[in-house]
């Protein structure tokens, strides 16, 4: 890909400013990581109550990190979704390692009775089984 911006930075470079601006923002790590791995494991537009109980952040936090993210996130009502396919590449991309912790978050939110959505048996492969087995589905 051509270099997009004086100073020879590629489209993820830009993106990768942009999520560390967000890191700044939110003052540590963890919601960050647990917003993008539960937004690259759910359906869109993605719920931002079911973001919200996946990543273990409020529905506030959540639409704060939308806020931060834009205009790579889209946020239309109560739907999260990715702006285009770059953005969308680069978050699965940097979720992946984190994608554990979501899988463990939902399994507790689905057995412990605490979160306040509804969460049904698991219909999302990439939620519910591994990386290695989820492409084999």
């Amino acid at each position: 890909m051509e270099l997009l911006l004086p100073g020879g930075r590629t489209l993820n470079d830009v993106f990768q400013i942009q999520l560390e601006e967000a890191r700044k923002k939110a003052g540590r790590d963890e919601p960050l990581d647990g917003f993008t791995a539960a937004l690259s494991v759910l359906p869109h537009p993605a719920p931002s109550v079911e973001v919200a109980a996946l990543s273990g952040l409020t529905e506030a936090e959540v639409a704060d990190i939308c806020s931060d993210l834009a205009p790579g996130i889209r946020l239309a009502g109560e739907g999260i979704g990715f702006a285009d396919e770059d953005f969308e590449e680069f978050i699965r991309t940097i979720a992946a390692s984190h994608l554990p912790d979501v899988r463990s978050s939902r399994r507790s939110a689905s057995f412990n009775g605490t979160t306040s959505i509804n969460m049904p048996p698991c219909t999302w492969p990439r939620l519910c089984m591994p990386q290695a087995e989820a492409g084999n589905s």
